[in-house]
């Protein structure tokens, strides 16, 4: 008999009787039996596990294995803290100009954008709204002599939240803006009107806002404030629709919400 088929005899050997050990340590004692009498187990296999530790450490080995492997195809991971000599198109913090500060009385505490970016709102503490066309803002920026009143590049303030500003919000068709505050309130301004003093529509709350985002149709605006639950205002009546299942809130304040637009 070859050498090689006396080793792989001895290893089937070993084998089973491990099988046998393993099925009389495992309580399957009739059909332990039945495969030691089948191959004429001598001497007697006792109960044991080493089988099943064997077949642990050798999965374990696999699984080792296959991930080496793996990582060997992939490369190297990206170190995220390694800082190269690659050169940056963007310049330095410092190199940059400002183009225009807003004055507030009170810290800044939110900034938006209205969809077509020509203006800009900034929320203050100090309850303040104030309202800037940016085009005004980069020609205060090039023009030396000081700018006629009507070409100021703040076109609106408004004043008439009781606490800080916390939220702002353009409207996505009309020129509208929404502000949300600390006094629980989310209020409307129509900001085509010059002598803009009070909100049209004004939606009450009993928390704080904290954020706020209007769906893409303008039809419906979606608070958070300080409660695990959100809200869903429709903006033509402020009719307020919340889920009814509490299982499905979260377990703190909401701190940010937002619609994204998908283009198909």
């Amino acid at each position: 008999m070859h050498p090689d088929s006396k080793k792989d005899l001895k290893i089937r050997e070993d084998l089973y009787r491990l099988i046998i050990s393993q099925l009389f340590y495992d309580g399957h004692t009739q059909i332990a039996i039945q495969l030691s009498t089948a191959i004429q187990a001598d001497p007697p296999c006792a109960p044991s596990d080493r089988l099943s530790h064997l077949v642990s450490r050798c999965l374990e080995q696999e699984k080792e294995s296959k991930r080496a492997e793996s990582e060997t195809a992939l490369g190297p991971g990206l170190d995220m803290e390694f800082e190269g000599d690659i050169a940056t198109i963007a310049p330095e913090p410092a190199m940059y100009d400002c183009v225009y500060s807003v004055q507030h009385k009170g810290p800044g505490r939110y900034l938006a954008f209205s969809c077509d970016g020509q203006l800009v709102a900034s929320g203050s503490a100090d309850t303040s709204i104030k309202i800037m066309d940016v085009d005004r803002m980069v020609a205060r920026a090039k023009e030396t002599v000081v700018m006629e009143r009507e070409e100021h590049p703040v076109i609106r303030t408004i004043i008439d939240h009781t606490d800080e500003v916390s939220a702002l919000e353009f409207h996505p068709r009309e020129p509208i803006i929404t502000s949300g505050s600390l006094d629980m309130t989310v209020k409307f301004f129509d900001y085509t009107k010059v002598s803009l003093r009070k909100s049209s529509k004004t939606i009450y709350d009993v928390f704080p806002i904290n954020c706020m985002s209007y769906h893409p149709s303008g039809d419906f605006l979606v608070v958070g404030v300080e409660h695990p639950t959100i809200r869903m205002h429709d903006v033509a009546t402020t009719s307020c629709f919340a889920c009814p299942v509490p299982q499905s809130y979260h377990t703190e304040p909401i701190t940010s919400v937002k619609y994204l637009l998908f283009l198909a």
